[in-house]
């Protein structure tokens, strides 16, 4: 004869792995709506007596993350001024360095080093 223990594990444990992996399967697809929904742009930029690349393209209504590894010990790359977003980073050698911008308009915008010799260019497309 089988015992009701018996009957009730039969039962609860694959009932319980099946809610398992239906939860757990909805929240990846909820996960992966908002990221896609978000979609994090991200530029990696090199500083070494100038910007590789020095130009960056991405779409309005997304965020940037730009990542910068200084390598030039010169005093002008030490940091890196985004006028238009308000954003001025400071770059220590061989580091990287990185910064969020959310892209809300379409347009060009320059970001330069502190003594305004280094340029590059942010274009944010719609």
């Amino acid at each position: 004869m089988i015992m009701p223990s018996t009957i009730a594990a039969l039962i609860g444990i694959p009932l319980a792995i099946s809610l398992y992996y239906w939860f757990w399967q909805a929240m990846e697809k909820r996960e992966h709506a908002e990221l896609e929904r978000i979609r994090i742009h991200e530029a990696n930029i090199i500083v070494d007596h100038g910007y590789t690349p020095d130009v960056i393209t991405a779409k309005a209504g997304r965020l940037l993350q730009v990542n910068f590894l200084r390598k030039d010990l010169s005093y002008c790359d030490e940091e890196i001024l985004f006028p238009d977003f308000n954003k001025r980073i400071r770059l220590p050698h061989y580091a990287v360095v990185s910064t969020e911008i959310m892209l809300e308009k379409p347009g060009e915008y320059t970001f330069q080093c502190g003594k305004g010799k280094l340029k590059g260019k942010l274009v944010v497309e719609e």
